[in-house]
């Protein structure tokens, strides 16, 4: 549920950079583009409406997001050149041993109440409820009307096969978590190096899930790395 602009002090630091973010459907500026029944390949196609056309594109793509990232690079389109990729946390919600946590408390909660009542829970499973309850009743209730696009991105990656296969990206990639992250979402990262055909693995000291937050020097400084693989 973050926000395009969360990677806004990264993009301050790539100044000499053409850099362009969006926010996916369901959210934010997209919250007009309806993401009931959206699908993983709905979110790659997405992504590639946002680059198509333009020669030289490095992909940067933080936890489902990531995911999104390396499935539009596997893909074969001619019009696109994606030369390079940067996946931080990259979840593999799909696997045996990736835990339950807050994605399936949160279908849970919509199940029974519904995606406003999952967003909210989310948020505050996230967050904390002594911020959530600190924030403006506006802001709340566009975090609840997200509720459909959350469900939605938690039941794309939960539900059937892998996405894809690792062993098909071709793209040059830096696969990335934070020291202090989860450790499945260290391990995912790994794995995600580890299948990729030409991967680096690379660790942010002090970081976790939110290093473009936390860490936009050091995530910056892995978006430059991701361009020098091109």
């Amino acid at each position: 549920m973050d926000r395009s602009t969360g990677f806004n002090r990264v993009r301050a630091l790539l100044g000499d950079v053409i850099t362009v973010a969006y926010d996916r459907r369901g959210y934010a500026r997209s919250g007009g583009v309806s993401a009931h029944g959206a699908t993983f390949a709905d979110q790659c196609a997405d992504l590639r409406s946002v680059i198509e056309g333009h020669p030289h594109v490095v992909i940067v793509g933080h936890s489902y997001g990531a995911v999104v990232a390396v499935g539009m690079a596997i893909e074969s389109i001619p019009q696109v050149q994606v030369k390079g990729l940067l996946a931080y946390e990259p979840p593999m919600s799909w696997t045996p041993w990736w835990p339950a946590s807050a994605g399936a408390s949160t279908l849970a909660v919509a199940g029974a109440q519904g995606p406003e009542a999952a967003a909210e829970a989310f948020m505050r499973r996230i967050v904390g409820s002594d911020v959530w309850d600190g924030l403006p009743e506006a802001t709340r209730q566009a975090r609840r009307w997200e509720g459909e696009a959350l469900i939605a991105n938690l039941r794309s990656l939960r539900t059937g096969p892998p996405p894809f296969s690792l062993a098909d990206c071709g793209v040059a990639a830096v696969v990335a978590h934070g020291s202090e992250s989860l450790a499945h979402h260290q391990r995912a990262a790994r794995e995600f190096a580890a299948g990729l055909p030409t991967a680096e693995l690379a660790v942010i000291s002090g970081a976790g899930h939110g290093a473009h937050s936390s860490h936009p020097q050091e995530f910056g400084a892995l978006v430059r790395r991701a361009m020098a693989l091109t």
